[in-house]
C-alpha cells in the first residue's frame, strides 16, 4: 500500500495538521470536524493522472485498478485511506468510531 504513503505525504505537505486545525478551531469547529471534513477531502478527492500524479511512488495500483485519466477511489480503497490517516493522526480507528469507518461519509 505504497500508494497510501505517497498520497499523504502530498496531503500533509499541503494541508499541514496544525495550520488546518487553526483554521478549523477559527471557525468554531471541533476535532471531530476536522476529522470528518478532512477525511471527505482526502478521499472523495479526484487526481488526475499528470506527470506529478505519475511520480508518486506505487501509483501503479491506481493506474492498473483505475484505468482513464483520473482516478476516483472505489469504497475498499475510501476506507483503506481513511484508516491510515487516522493512524497518521495516532488515532487507532477502532477506538474512535468501532470496527466501522463507513458511517464517516454519510
Amino acid at each position: 500500500m505504497e500508494w497510501i504513503t505517497s498520497i499523504l505525504e502530498v496531503y500533509w505537505d499541503l494541508r499541514p495538521c496544525d495550520k488546518t486545525q487553526q483554521l478549523y478551531k477559527s471557525k468554531g469547529l471541533k476535532p471531530f470536524d476536522y476529522w470528518k471534513l478532512e477525511i471527505d477531502y482526502l478521499t472523495k478527492s479526484v487526481w488526475i493522472k499528470d506527470e506529478e500524479f505519475l511520480s508518486l511512488k506505487g501509483v501503479e495500483y491506481l493506474l492498473f485498478k483505475y484505468p482513464g485519466e483520473t482516478v476516483v477511489l472505489d469504497e475498499n480503497d475510501r476506507f483503506l485511506l481513511k484508516t491510515h490517516f487516522l493512524y497518521d493522526l495516532g488515532i487507532d480507528p477502532r477506538t474512535f468510531i468501532g470496527d466501522d469507518l463507513h458511517y464517516i461519509e454519510k
